[in-house]
């Protein structure tokens, strides 16, 4: 996202300037297809939901099973 915004027309660094490769309009297409794409291999490397569960209620039977720890 960082060298997307620096070759189009936005640049956080105030010493060096934008390089503006990527004309109005077209940055932000360029950026929304970029979003989409990191999106769907998100969704692609995501664990199945059944996995989930199971990890979180294992993790439940775990917790309940230690002994409650006091501080005060």
């Amino acid at each position: 996202m960082i060298l997307l915004g620096w070759l189009g027309r936005y640049s956080s660094d105030t010493d060096h300037s934008p390089l503006n490769i990527l004309p109005d309009g077209i940055d932000v297409l360029v950026i929304a297809a970029f979003s989409l794409a990191i999106f769907y291999w998100a969704v692609a490397c995501a664990r199945p939901t059944a996995d989930v569960v199971a990890a979180v209620e294992q993790e439940h039977a775990e917790l309940e099973q230690q002994p409650e720890i006091n501080t005060a």
